[in-house]
């Protein structure tokens, strides 16, 4: 199962509504993993990590260091993108991996999301899943994560927010939207 990671609320103050919306005219840029196979793009507005090369991890706050990973600041979200690891064979794999161990806190949701028929090259299945985990007494991270079946290869593209974000919605397409760029490249 998932393993809980040290996680440091720092600041108070709010990501805007204006900072969203920005993603939407922004201009996007492409990310390409070499050793998943996979390109995305997403919005140039959001900040990189520079932790790994091969999975894409972008947050909307810029990070005290390229390569911090354990922060989530009020009002933040963090987006990654990956390919499946080995022992990973089916979506239902990953998904029972992914959920927290105490299920009983996180009332998961799961749905299909139907593919745009002018989606070539990507995702042929689109899953949904949504939980809450705890991360202390009284507070939790919204996750969603969307698992893409595509050309015989499996990737996710997940999201994480404190819950009770407001502008969960707008987070929630954001990490679609990334998800449908989805396109496998070729070894």
């Amino acid at each position: 199962m998932r393993t809980a990671c040290l996680i440091v609320l720092i600041g108070l103050s709010e990501m805007s509504a204006s900072s969203l919306s920005a993603a939407d005219a922004d201009q996007w840029k492409v990310f390409t993993s070499s050793k998943y196979h996979f390109s995305v793009e997403y919005p140039e507005s959001w900040y990189p990590s520079d932790v790994t090369s091969d999975i894409l991890d972008i947050t909307n706050f810029r990070r005290s260091r390229p390569d911090e990973t354990i922060t989530l600041r009020a009002g933040g979200a963090e987006i990654q993108v990956e390919g499946a690891r080995a022992d990973v064979h089916t979506v239902y794999d990953w998904i029972r991996h992914d959920l927290p161990d105490d299920a009983s806190d996180s009332q998961p949701h799961q749905a299909g999301i139907p593919i745009p028929s002018s989606a070539t090259g990507g995702c042929t299945k689109l899953t949904e899943v949504t939980w809450r985990e705890r991360i202390a007494e009284g507070a939790y991270f919204a996750e969603t994560s969307y698992y893409c079946q595509a050309d015989h290869e499996l990737y996710k593209i997940s999201l994480t927010n404190w819950d009770g974000d407001p502008h969960q919605k707008s987070l929630r397409d954001l990490a679609l939207k990334i998800a449908l760029s989805l396109k496998v490249q070729k070894p």
